[in-house]
């Protein structure tokens, strides 16, 4: 037998060994092979315009970046708050408490304590701000209503939120109900404050807090 005869032979005894199931996938696959490089040539496209939004809002976020560090950077509080106020409205959120927290500090600086107030409290209530960041806000809010005189408003915001500011802020609210509470003339709240305040003292001095809790109670009872 001659070399391409055993050759030929060979071919056909490997033919006769491949599984059968085998061809009908491979004509499927290259029936198909026109469809496929279509397919693969939309998945490149997806990627690459994915990519290409990525990019692009990382750009707009270094865009508004440098806007806001302009924005900070001026002299002019007048033009800052404008510029503050355009800024909020197409900021992204990443960036928008930081611009709030700059115009409620320049609010407070010029005693506009209604503005600073609203501010503090849009982001006291905003969903997406962290828990820390949203207690300060609401000590904000309160400090910036008794700044203009609206003492029931800032006990209300106090007493509202009391529950959710953790132990360690207790003697602080204590404090801050105790003043308003006065302020508004509501004496038993007022003393509820100050006996919360000595029972937290723990063997300290509590000569203060008991002359403020018998004033109270004379209050009450005249």
């Amino acid at each position: 037998m001659s070399e391409k005869e055993r050759e030929k032979n060979l071919i056909q005894e490997i033919e006769e060994e491949v599984d059968e199931t085998i061809h009908p996938f491979l004509e499927k696959i290259l029936n198909n092979i026109k469809p496929i490089g279509f397919a693969i040539a939309a998945i490149v496209l997806a990627t690459a315009l994915y990519s290409g939004y990525d990019f692009y809002q990382q750009s707009q976020q270094e865009k508004a970046t440098n806007e806001l560090g302009k924005i900070l950077a001026q002299k002019d509080d007048k033009a800052k708050v404008n510029a503050l106020k355009g800024f909020l409205k197409v900021a992204p959120e990443e960036l928008k408490i930081s611009a709030q927290l700059e115009l409620a500090r320049i609010y407070i600086q010029n005693k506009d304590y209604e503005q600073a107030a609203r501010v503090f409290g849009e982001l006291a209530t905003a969903q997406d701000v962290d828990e820390h960041l949203k207690r300060v806000a609401v000590l904000g809010q309160s400090k910036a209503l008794e700044l203009n005189r609206q003492y029931a408003q800032a006990l209300e915001v106090l007493e509202k939120n009391k529950e959710a500011f953790p132990k360690e802020y207790n003697e602080q609210v204590a404090q801050r109900i105790a003043f308003l509470a006065e302020k508004t003339k509501d004496w038993a709240k007022a003393l509820a404050a100050y006996e919360e305040l000595k029972a937290s003292v723990q063997g300290g001095e509590t000569k203060f807090f008991d002359y403020k809790i018998q004033t109270l109670k004379k209050k009450i009872t005249s």
